[in-house]
Parts: structure tokens; C-alpha cells; sequence
């Protein structure tokens, strides 16, 4: 609207109301605000001058021939959703009248008591409230558009023909596509009705991407839209997954475990009759045994023997892992533990020649362990060097930092740098050359090692050199006087 003059459009089949309201219009046109008139008799002529020239107001009869009540504000607010319209009424549509504000009328007027200044003020207010209304739907336009185009989501507003009007960064990055290549052409997805919709999409460079949906019903630019808000979850899916396995896993080792158990127990009660048998033979309690058959007893007690650790290692392994086997921590000497273990280790190198050295810090600060399940430790690592070493032993300890490190090493053939990241995992045997005991093991010695020095929050670990031997390593933390003993 230009400062002081007004178009109006008049939409009105009555001769004489358009002739009143025409002379209505004259009477004001000497005052400081001029008004354009035009008039349409039809509806459909009306529409047309809207479509063509611009338009400051229409004030419109509700009783046209070609359409009923406010059915004739909706035709023009669909062609021109920005004109404030004025509506004409006789004193007994006066409801309709009302009814019409409610679907976008600015105001009415009632047929037969039409003046000017009535007239010039419910223009003047129609055209100050369409303004008022049109900044406020462009100010909440303005705030959904950027609470869109900010949105971590991709965002699509699809037209009411399938085609994308609109879409957010977010949306681009998904899709690794420019606006040019998604707005105005038909959105690629089927909109559900499901509210959160699951759905694999594929990207140009083929890589497949798993993605939740919702559709919501909008508006935009003042007509019916839907907006297609999509969510990456491929990688929360893959995380489930993971986790999913994880917890089949976790439910196959339990029951493995409880088998373990179960089966190691059983099989004691037999082992335990077998084993005084051999013993009764070999003492002759049933009788002498010739060369040939006391050969025969003693490779059934090796055996025997062998069942035994076997079944032992099972048992432990089972129970640290479990949690049933209980550690109880205390101060402990280090020294004396470890001196303790290589005068009762002594007795199987000297069988076999070997050399056995302790080499143990002075000052070796107390530990805060739980000293049975140390000695075993210490205990499986240097039947593990007896097995492979050549011709020497030895055992170190120091202090480093707030701990102290262990250190048993053999002169061995040493361990393949390929299978180092194995060694503790349960089950895990090396072909190197084996040195005096000739027993092969049952692969749990080290993962029950390393199961105690973890539940010790300590660590443990190997080095290698081909040809060189072998360096085990583990940490005990030291025990601190105001803190282990709380």
C-alpha cells in the first residue's frame, strides 16, 4: 500500500450494495487517504484481478452465487494468502461473519448500516492487522527455519506433491549432495506414516547407511507440507550389535565355565581312585611288579600326575574368572616370598643341570598382595622356563615407581614375534623346544597368571628374542602404609 492511496477490490453480485459501498468510498476520497476501487460481480473475475494487479484489501460479499460462507475467504486467501479481506454480511449472517474471521477474515461489515467512516476504519484495521499477522507468522516462519537449518538431524519439507522444497546442512552432509541436486526434484524416500521409521539408505559412492524417520504434517510458505526429519544410527546400531555379541559371548563363556567346573569336579573323584591304585602298585601292596610291569605303572603315574594339573589349572581358571576365588590382600615381604619359592624350585634344576639365579634389589619395599596366589604365579612362570630354557634361570625384582616388577627369564629358543599377543590367552601352547621337564602344559599356566596380577591391579607381560630366551614380566603395587591398611 503507497502512503495515501489504497487499492480496494470489490467483490459483490448485488448492483446496488456495490453502488452504496461505491458512494460510501466517494464521500472519503476528499480526506487524506485516497482509495482505488474495482469490482467484480463473480468470485472467479475477482480471483483473476487478485492473480494479475496488486491488491491492499478485498472486501468480499459472503453471498455470492458460486460458493457458500466463508468457503469464498479460503478461494481468496489461497490466491493471495497476504491481502487482508474484508467481509460483507446481511444482520442475519451475522454468525457466518464470524466464522469467517476464524478461517482469515480481518473484519466484516454489515450490509445496510455501511458509512464512511466505518468503512475507512475496518479497511484501516484489516490492512494493520494483516501486517501484524504477517510479521508474525514470518517471525515464527524465521524461527522454524533456523531451528531447522541448525538441526544436527537431517531435515527435508516435502510439498504436498511429493517434491522437497527445503533441506538442512545436516541433510546435505547424510546425503553427500548439494541443494541443487535435492530441491525441486521428488524426495528419494517413502514417507511413512510409522513414526519412527527404520530404513536403510544407499549414497552415491554405495556405501549403505541405517537411518530412523519421522514425518511430520507443516506448514510452509502458508501451505500444507511435511517435514522428513532423518537420523544417522549407524553407528548406534553397530554399537547394539556389538554389545549383543558381547553378551551372547559373555552368556557362552559362563556356561563353558560352569561346564568347565562341573566336568573338572567329576572327574576328580575317579582320578583321586586311579591315582591310590597306581600308588598301591607301585608299593607293592598288590603283589611285586616285574621290570616291564613297574614301566608300565610308573608312565600310568606321569599321567595320572599330568590329569591332575590338568584338571587343577581347569578348576582355577574357572574360579578366578568366576569371582569365587577370593583374594586376601596383606603387607607382604617380598624378599623372603620370592626366596622362599627358588629354595623349593631349586630341587628340579639341579635334576636337570640347570642353573638358577636370583637377583633381588636391595631394599625391595613390601608389596600389598595376597601371598598364596603370588607363589602360584611365580610358581607357573618358572615352570614355564624350566620347560623351555637351554641351560640357565633367573629370577629379578625391583622397584619401579609405586610398584615392583618381577622379572623370570629363560635362555631359550624365544617366542615368535607373531604369536606374542596369544601368550595369555587360555589354551595357548608354543612348539619351541622344550628343555628338561619334556611337558607340554595345558595352556591355562599363563592365563591364570594373568588373571591374578589383574585382579592385584597390576600387569604382565613378555619379551622376546629369537634365539635369546624369553623375559616374563609382572608388577605388584606396593603396599602404602596409610592407605592399605584402612
Amino acid at each position: 500500500m503507497k502512503e495515501g492511496f489504497t487499492k480496494v477490490l470489490l467483490i459483490e453480485d448485488d448492483p446496488d450494495d456495490a453502488f452504496s459501498i461505491q458512494e460510501s468510498f466517494n464521500e472519503v476520497r476528499a480526506g487524506s487517504i485516497h482509495f482505488q476501487v474495482q469490482c467484480a460481480k463473480k468470485l472467479k473475475e475477482g480471483l483473476k484481478i487478485l492473480k494479475s494487479e496488486p491488491i491492499d484489501v478485498v472486501i468480499l460479499d459472503l453471498l455470492l452465487p458460486e460458493v457458500e460462507g466463508f468457503d469464498a475467504v479460503l478461494r481468496v486467501r489461497d490466491v493471495s494468502p497476504s491481502v487482508p479481506v474484508v467481509v460483507l454480511t446481511c444482520v442475519d449472517d451475522e454468525y457466518v461473519a464470524l466464522e469467517s474471521l476464524s478461517h482469515g477474515a480481518q473484519d466484516y461489515l454489515v450490509k445496510g448500516s455501511i458509512d464512511a467512516g466505518l468503512l475507512v476504519r475496518s479497511i484501516r484495521y484489516a490492512i494493520e492487522r494483516g501486517h501484524l499477522l504477517s510479521r508474525l507468522e514470518q517471525s515464527s516462519e524465521d524461527r522454524f527455519f533456523k531451528i531447522i537449518d541448525k538441526n544436527a538431524d537431517a531435515m527435508a519439507v516435502i510439498d504436498k506433491d511429493g517434491i522437497v522444497r527445503f533441506v538442512n546442512p545436516a541433510y546435505q552432509f547424510l546425503f553427500e549432495q548439494h541443494p541443487e541436486d535435492i530441491v525441486g526434484k521428488p524426495f528419494p524416500m517413502t514417507l511413512t506414516t510409522n513414526p519412527l521409521a527404520k530404513l536403510e539408505i544407499i549414497l552415491k559412492n554405495g556405501d549403505t547407511k541405517n537411518v530412523q524417520m519421522r514425518v511430520s504434517q507443516i506448514e510452509w510458505e502458508k501451505k500444507p507440507a511435511q517435514l522428513a526429519s532423518i537420523r544417522d544410527v549407524t553407528a548406534l546400531q553397530k554399537l547394539e550389535n556389538l554389545k549383543r555379541e558381547m553378551s551372547e559371548r559373555e552368556e557362552m563363556d559362563r556356561i563353558k565355565d560352569e561346564f568347565v567346573s562341573t566336568v573338572s569336579h567329576e572327574l576328580r573323584t575317579p582320578l583321586t581312585t586311579i591315582k591310590s591304585a597306581i600308588e598301591n602298585l607301585k608299593d607293592g601292596i598288590s603283589g611285586d611288579l616285574n621290570e616291564k610291569q613297574s614301566r608300565v605303572v610308573e608312565i600310568a603315574d606321569r599321567n595320572a600326575d599330568r590329569l591332575v594339573r590338568i584338571i587343577n589349572d581347569l578348576l582355577e581358571i574357572s574360579r578366578l574368572e568366576s569371582g569365587v576365588a577370593k583374594i586376601h590382600k596383606r603387607r607382604v615381604d617380598a624378599v623372603p616370598l620370592l626366596q622362599e619359592v627358588l629354595q623349593n624350585f631349586q630341587m628340579r634344576t639341579k635334576k636337570h643341570h640347570f642353573i638358577l639365579e636370583g637377583n633381588f634389589a636391595k631394599n625391595l619395599p613390601p608389596i600389598y598382595a595376597d601371598a598364596d596366589m603370588i607363589v602360584q604365579v611365580m610358581n607357573n612362570l618358572l615352570d614355564n622356563a624350566l620347560r623351555f630354557a637351554k641351560t640357565k634361570i633367573s629370577v629379578e625384582a625391583k622397584a619401579t615407581g609405586q610398584d615392583v616388577e618381577v622379572i623370570i627369564s629363560d635362555d631359550g629358543i624365544g617366542i615368535p614375534e607373531d604369536r606374542a599377543k596369544e601368550l595369555f590367552g587360555k589354551f595357548v601352547q608354543f612348539n619351541r623346544p622344550m628343555g628338561g621337564e619334556g611337558y607340554k602344559g595345558t595352556g591355562l599356566g599363563l592365563a591364570i597368571c594373568k588373571e591374578i596380577v589383574d585382579r592385584h591391579g597390576g600387569r604382565i607381560w613378555a619379551s622376546s628374542q629369537t634365539g635369546k630366551g624369553t623375559q616374563f614380566h609382572f608388577t605388584m603395587r606396593q603396599f602404602q602404609e596409610e592407605t592399605d591398611t584402612l
